[in-house]
């Protein structure tokens, strides 16, 4: 989208989002959470705050914790280069 920093209440279409983004953005998410996320979601919800709260709702079914899921991935994506290889290292 060419922006640098997206608040939780920015509006996705508002911010030029469009259908090939959001397959993306569904896509991300598959990868994420195992449970199905509907494209249309993206869409209805249409702001980052709206779709974690759908998140969180869906997730509830599988029992999956969707804010903690967010929480974890947030650390990650907080940790350097150097910082993962680290740790993949350490697993190995």
């Amino acid at each position: 989208m060419g922006i640098e920093r997206v608040g939780i209440d920015d509006a996705f279409l508002e911010l030029g989002g469009h259908s090939i983004l959001a397959v993306q953005i569904q896509a991300r998410m598959s990868e994420i959470f195992p449970f199905s996320i509907e494209l249309r979601s993206i869409f209805e919800t249409g702001t980052v705050a709206r779709l974690a709260e759908h998140l969180i709702a869906a997730g509830a079914g599988p029992r999956v914790d969707a804010g903690e899921v967010a929480k974890l991935l947030r650390k990650i994506q907080e940790l350097s280069d150097e910082e993962v290889a680290q740790r993949l290292a350490a697993r190995a």
